[in-house]
């Protein structure tokens, strides 16, 4: 952690296993956000409310006292921590642990995706600390599993981000359902003014907190994403760093076990790489840090707490091996490249299912840095191979200058002269030269050292010249404007296109279309598995480029439009818009047989029709 002061752990009132599991992680003095939050929350004065960005040790700074007050069982949970996505709920709760020795507190991680089985024994078994997201949170307290009455501690973490996520109703019935003599921690790197509306009318005395925001240089960074499976990444990383001179770069991912894998994986495959994560030894850490920064590795594989601290000028390469969960956090990383008035490269690879992510953080760019995410290609073999043989072209022009170069070793030139006439008298002088780079040289040329990959391109958007990724209609109507952008017109949309909606059912529109890879069969899946119903109560399936039409049963719909509301990850899932209804048109309107092939992509013939 990167500190101003001389101030240490040990100044302050911690317990000696507290102490002991900080001095085992390798910190030794707070950093400038825990210096300002660690004597407020011990001393339990008031509310506060703390404008801090990501990576500056805010879950230690709320961390530490609480693993300091609850070392007793407790029957009910003393404290809740909520977050706004479960990989930041896990990433709290496994920080949090490695805080103490002790036994307790016990920590419990509650958030959507994983099985609720599991989560409510583990709150039956009882626990003095719960982190989660707020749907799930709101969840367990509908359900009578998660009692918040003996609440003594409220941390509100990365606030902004549950306002954008849509999670802030569900936070307020939180606030009112816990105890109402807790202490409030809320953490946000922006305070907007609903966050302040909560605060004025809900925490009651707060006292505001800033952190305070060294000016910085210009970033000079040049933001690519690359849409690409999850298979194809480290192939996709491995051609990055083959096309590039000098590759001095930064890899982020998101957990210890991914950057261990990802590490070793580059090292079989003769990569100079290293992973740094929390599980390393400060020894350990010390000596990669080094390594790295002397170019002794040039590939580091980090997760973002691990890569607190690290300062190494010149970095060509920042690489999100998955984008980051918020844009603070974006913002950070890629500043570790383009520094001292040197372009650099950030790079963030994006599955094709949660493409939308590059728009969001493309708008924020342009208003943060005034710079825009370019979607770019994986490097062509080809394309990385013309590279390799400039640098080998170089290479061999310093070594003909050192050889003609008067002084040195003349003996020995004197033998390299006579065995190339040799050589060439006796192959000729374009054979020899062939032989001797494939000899020398052979693995620049070899082209079996890459794999297949399968290049996933951005669709283009005719209505939004301006900004081909935004797929918002402002002001006009979704649906009227994406049937005339797959050809169809107002007209054949008014004479009855759209399947007859039964009673008990909703007609869905999703995010997802056959630019995303997705079919019919998968989005039946995808639904079924999603919405836990048959697939045979999924009717009228119809896939467009980018979006497609399901429907469901009503209640099953109206679960699935909320649940996308709060979840960032999943597709946009809305209610279509319904004109009256319309009778099946022939051709057109074909039931979803989950037996059958359908050929959904194909155009029905239109026919000539005659006015009357």
């Amino acid at each position: 952690m990167e500190h101003t002061t001389e101030t240490l752990f040990s100044d302050y009132p911690l317990s000696e296993a507290v102490l002991k599991a900080i001095e085992k992680k390798g910190f030794l003095h707070p950093s400038p956000v825990q210096e300002m939050i660690l004597p407020r929350l011990l001393a339990e004065d008031t509310n506060i409310a703390v404008k801090a960005r990501t990576g500056t040790g805010k879950t230690a700074a709320f961390g530490l006292p609480l693993v300091n007050k609850l070392t007793e069982p407790a029957d009910k949970p003393q404290a809740l921590i909520l977050a706004p996505t479960r990989e930041l709920a896990l990433q709290i709760s496994n920080e949090i642990r490695s805080l103490t020795t002790n036994r307790y507190p016990r920590i419990t991680a509650v958030y959507g995706g994983a099985s609720i089985g599991l989560q409510l024994r583990n709150l039956e078994k009882g626990t003095e600390i719960v982190v989660g997201t707020p749907g799930r949170v709101q969840d367990h307290i509908d359900r009578g599993s998660l009692d918040l009455s003996e609440i003594k501690y409220l941390i509100l973490d990365e606030a902004d981000e549950m306002l954008d996520m849509g999670f802030i109703d569900d936070v307020k019935k939180i606030i009112d359902a816990a105890n109402p003599d807790k202490k409030v921690a809320l953490f946000s790197a922006t305070l907007p003014a609903p966050i302040m509306k909560i605060v004025d009318e809900q925490l009651g005395k707060t006292e505001i907190i800033a952190e305070d925001v060294p000016e910085q240089e210009e970033i000079l960074v040049n933001q690519e994403a690359i849409l690409l499976k999850a298979d194809d990444r480290l192939e996709a990383l491995k051609r990055i760093v083959d096309s590039t001179e000098n590759f001095h770069g930064l890899v982020f991912c998101p957990t210890k076990i991914e950057a261990d894998e990802v590490a070793r994986r580059l090292m079989e495959d003769g990569y100079p790489a290293e992973a740094l994560h929390g599980n390393l030894s400060q020894e350990a850490r010390e000596r990669t840090l080094r390594r790295f920064k002397n170019k002794l590795t040039t590939i580091l594989i980090a997760t973002d707490v691990a890569a607190r601290g690290i300062d190494v000028e010149r970095l060509t390469h920042v690489i999100n091996w998955e984008l980051p969960h918020n844009f603070d956090s974006y913002i950070h990383r890629i500043g570790r490249t383009g520094r001292a008035g040197e372009k650099g490269t950030a790079i963030s690879f994006i599955r094709p299912t949660i493409r939308y992510k590059i728009r969001e953080y493309n708008r924020k760019s342009e208003n943060v840095l005034g710079s825009s995410i370019k979607v770019v290609k994986v490097p062509e073999v080809m394309s990385i191979l013309a590279v390799r043989c400039q640098r080998l072209e170089k290479t061999l022009e310093t070594k003909d200058q050192e050889y003609r170069a008067p002084g040195g070793n003349q003996k020995e030139k004197d033998i390299i002269a006579a065995f190339a006439d040799k050589l060439i008298a006796t192959m000729g002088a374009g054979n020899t030269v062939k032989a001797l780079l494939a000899s020398a040289y052979g693995d620049i040329f070899d082209t079996d050292r890459y794999r297949d990959i399968e290049q996933i391109e951005e669709p283009k958007r005719k209505r939004d010249k301006d900004k081909p990724w935004d797929r918002k209609k402002k002001g006009k109507d979704f649906e009227s404007e994406d049937w005339k952008s797959e050809g169809r017109s107002k007209s054949r949309k008014a004479e009855g296109f759209k399947p007859e909606v039964k009673p008990g059912t909703v007609r869905l529109h999703i995010g997802w279309g056959k630019d995303d890879n997705i079919g019919p069969r998968e989005l039946v899946k995808f639904l079924a598995q999603f919405l836990k119903i048959k697939g045979s109560l999924i009717d009228d399936v119809s896939i467009k480029g980018n979006f497609s039409f399901a429907t469901v049963p009503e209640k099953a719909g109206l679960d699935a439009v909320e649940k996308s509301r709060k979840n960032p990850e999943l597709p946009t899932i809305t209610l279509a818009h319904q004109d009256k209804p319309a009778g099946p048109r022939k051709g057109r309107d074909k039931k979803f047989d989950r037996g059958k092939k359908q050929d959904w992509g194909k155009k029905p013939e239109r026919k000539s029709r005659k006015k009357k």
